[in-house]
């Protein structure tokens, strides 16, 4: 399986325009991209394969059913979903954070507990919201953590 490999200034769904690659995983590509409107998302585009499976459709919506059910400001919600016209790729668009992840916040350095400590704190509450809705995060990882800015964090 392969998710579409798209260049600057490509359009997505003729409403997004790539801006750069963030990640690629084989199965999904997560690219920075511009909405018309003009402001920053980011837009995952899958494997046109996986929008052939029923099953897997079906999860993902329901995902994003999930995710919208889920009480909390910290996670991120879906603008918009779709297929591409394009690449026949499914797609799903979230707002693009400017905010550093954790996993670049520890490339800075070592973080202090208390720094530590805030970060688990706004993670717990994050997956507490989302275990009351049975969503469950298969992608947690540091690079996936967005850390606001001190002293909150």
């Amino acid at each position: 399986m392969t998710a579409p490999h798209l260049g600057p200034g490509h359009a997505v769904a003729g409403k997004y325009t790539v801006r750069s690659l963030l990640g690629f995983s084989g199965e999904v590509a997560t690219y920075h991209a511009a909405s018309t409107q003009g402001g920053d998302v980011v837009v995952k585009l899958y494997d046109p394969a996986i929008g052939q499976r029923a099953d897997v459709m079906g999860a993902l919506e329901r995902v994003r059913t999930q995710v919208a059910q889920t009480q909390s400001a910290a996670m991120l919600r879906h603008i918009d979903a779709g297929y591409d016209g394009g690449t026949g790729a499914p797609f799903v668009v979230t707002e693009y954070l400017r905010i550093p992840s954790l996993a670049q916040l520890a490339a800075n350095g070592p973080l202090s507990p208390e720094v530590v400590a805030l970060v688990m704190m706004g993670v717990s509450a994050a997956l507490d919201a989302a275990r009351a809705t049975e969503l469950h995060h298969h992608a947690l990882k540091p690079s996936n953590i967005f850390v606001g800015p001190a002293p909150g964090y």
